[in-house]
């Protein structure tokens, strides 16, 4: 299995030969039970093991042995060299969200979440999230694949020995309980900055003057810091000089919505980054970000130029 592979803002591709997973029970997945959903896979060069079970409630434990992946240059960046991935049937042309609690035996450790895989045309999705041994619910938000069928959310997990646990709490499509689009925020003149990576956050004004806040990245999640209540956002790579960011409306405590109004805006901030690693609000490894105040939504999208926004 061949997947792009984010560290430190460096993608690379790793050909993987002779792709197979052990799954539990015998169904094949994206439709049977919750255990049956479960699978894992290891490479054949890996110097890790990878256990795996699955509760009655629906947690996976999954315990990561043997000997660490560098997980850098010299290892083809080996985090995906063992993963534990959930089954599920997508269509093609439509987007998902992810969405699921995970945390640590003890300490922090970093997972790539990856959605979708094709080896044959060399497209892969997925998002890096950071999970500690607080139990905490996490969205993904993903693109729109290429490609339907059945696919497997993994979670690479080979640079890190331990244990951690997931549990899968839906995985739905955008927009399939309201009806409504999902909103993108096209950022165009962007060419300097290809190759790196933008996020955003905003409000706007609807019809009756009420504020609404809205999101821009491809996954976030909030955290808790005492009385104070934040979120992290992870950047989408830059190309072509333009940038599309998915948008989502912050409904609740690690719950998001997509973005569909027709809306006045009110204050938009898009921020580039070297890498693609979840950052706070002007946080991580910032480059620089600019503040853009006029613009319409049509159903939850909206394009303005690099040029036109303030530092």
């Amino acid at each position: 299995m061949k997947n792009v592979l984010k560290a430190f803002g460096v993608i690379a591709l790793a050909a993987i030969i002779g792709f197979s997973f052990a799954a539990c029970g015998d169904d094949d997945g994206g439709g049977g039970s919750v255990k049956d959903n479960w699978y894992k896979w290891v490479d054949s060069t890996a110097t890790v093991t990878l256990d795996y079970s699955v509760a009655d409630d629906g947690v996976c434990t999954i315990t990561v042995g043997g000997t660490a992946q560098p997980n850098d240059a010299s290892d083809n960046w080996g985090k995906w060299k063992a993963l534990a991935g959930y089954s599920y049937t997508a269509q093609a042309g439509k987007s998902y969200t992810y969405k699921f609690e995970a945390w640590t035996q003890s300490g922090t450790r970093s997972l790539g979440v990856q959605y979708y895989a094709d080896n044959a045309d060399s497209v892969y999705k997925e998002s890096p999230i950071s999970i500690t041994s607080t139990r905490t619910t996490y969205t993904v938000n993903g693109d729109s694949l290429p490609k339907g069928e059945k696919r497997g959310v993994e979670f690479h997990c080979a640079d890190q020995l331990g244990t951690f646990y997931v549990k899968v709490l839906e995985i739905k499509e955008v927009g399939s309980s309201s009806g409504g689009g999902k909103g993108i925020l096209t950022v165009t003149g962007l060419s300097q900055y290809n190759g790196k990576f933008a996020y955003a956050y905003g409000s706007a004004d609807d019809k009756s003057g009420k504020r609404l806040h809205f999101h821009g990245a491809a996954a976030f999640y909030d955290i808790t810091d005492g009385p104070l209540e934040d979120t992290y956002y992870t950047p989408i790579a830059i190309s072509g000089g333009k940038v599309e960011i998915p948008l989502y409306r912050h409904v609740k405590f690690n719950e998001y919505k997509a973005y569909d109004g027709n809306d006045v805006l009110h204050e938009l901030d898009v921020c580039i980054n070297n890498d693609d690693y979840p950052v706070l609000q002007r946080g991580g490894n910032r480059i620089i970000w600019k503040e853009f105040k006029s613009g319409t939504f049509v159903n939850g999208s909206l394009t303005v130029r690099w040029e036109d926004g303030r530092d």
